[in-house]
């Protein structure tokens, strides 16, 4: 869990923390290869629990999320939830913007 205080159980993929600071810059989840709805479904509200663990907890960090695309073309409803409940929504062809994200 983020922090590791134990008091949620949110799978987070990475933490990035810059230096000086004590809590997480940002938190990165990715989702590849999940292809069914149900699967898509749980994710999205992992980032939306996540979310409302920085907006609690950590409101100076930031959540990426990386999304393989594919599968989540006939989930449009979960997919733009994603895109809502995140600060950085990226697939695949722009995963190198995340140098630009993360300074």
């Amino acid at each position: 869990d983020p922090i590791g205080n134990g008091t949620r159980d949110i799978n987070v993929n990475y933490e990035i923390i810059k230096r000086d600071h004590k809590l997480p810059s940002y938190y990165i989840k990715y989702s590849f290869s999940i292809t069914t709805s149900n699967t898509q479904s749980i994710f999205k509200r992992s980032v939306k629990d996540l979310r409302d663990y920085i907006k609690n907890k950590n409101p100076e960090s930031k959540q990426i999320v990386i999304i393989d695309g594919a599968g989540w073309m006939g989930r449009q409803a979960d997919l733009k939830d994603v895109w809502d409940y995140s600060d950085y929504c990226i697939n695949l062809n722009h995963f190198n913007d995340l140098k630009e994200i993360i300074k």
